[in-house]
């Protein structure tokens, strides 16, 4: 039909699985790594730039558009405001943006906060 799909696992899920840090807060686990001065972004960011680079330079594709469910909305629109090739993003389920939530708890996963401790970026309004 003349399009190539390329299908990416966020870390820790699907073939990227791995049982020893299965649980709902593997994606906080990066939080030790981060301490150590490792850019856990790049565990989210380099595996869909790669994959650009390899649809242009190895299949001379010309149009990228990016999709993307529930985590991968969220990078579909990381991935896309960092790289021009990305002519569009969807995301489909995708995370909710800091100024939405109205829910101090509501923290989502470590990588949408990298670094930065979520009260700090919380909304006046979810702090009281």
């Amino acid at each position: 039909l003349g399009h190539d799909v390329f299908i990416l696992s966020m870390p820790f899920y699907g073939i990227n699985y791995d049982e020893k840090v299965a649980g709902v807060d593997r994606h906080w686990r990066m939080s030790k790594w981060a301490a150590t001065g490792e850019f856990v972004m790049r565990y989210f960011c380099e595996p869909p730039i790669l994959t650009v680079n390899y649809a242009v330079e190895r299949l001379g594709v010309k149009e990228i558009f990016f999709a993307g469910l529930s985590g991968g909305g969220w990078t579909t629109h990381i991935i896309a405001a960092m790289d021009p090739r990305i002519r569009a993003s969807f995301a489909v389920a995708g995370s909710v943006p800091w100024s939405l939530r109205d829910n101090q708890r509501d923290v989502g996963d470590y990588e949408q906060i990298c670094g930065r401790v979520p009260k700090d970026i919380m909304p006046q309004k979810a702090k009281e």
